[in-house]
């Protein structure tokens, strides 16, 4: 099982989430990547070595972006 550490933009940005099952979805698509990190998808060119993950909710898709350290 992986780590997980957040931006501080993003900590302000789940904290503003008022919708409770938009957090629900995003918290199954972290405990998805705590397991495996590599389930995103490679960006490749000037973001290479970053990784995406889509999380669709609602009719809207949102990315979570990451990247795997050793």
């Amino acid at each position: 099982m992986y780590e997980i550490s957040y931006s501080k933009p993003a900590e302000r940005y789940f904290k503003k989430i008022k919708d409770k099952q938009l957090l629900v979805a995003f918290k199954e698509a972290i405990d998805k990547l705590k397991s495996d990190s590599y389930i995103g998808t490679q960006k490749v060119g000037d973001l290479q070595g970053i990784y995406g993950y889509d999380v669709k909710y609602a009719g809207v898709n949102y990315e979570l972006v990451f990247n795997c350290i050793s």
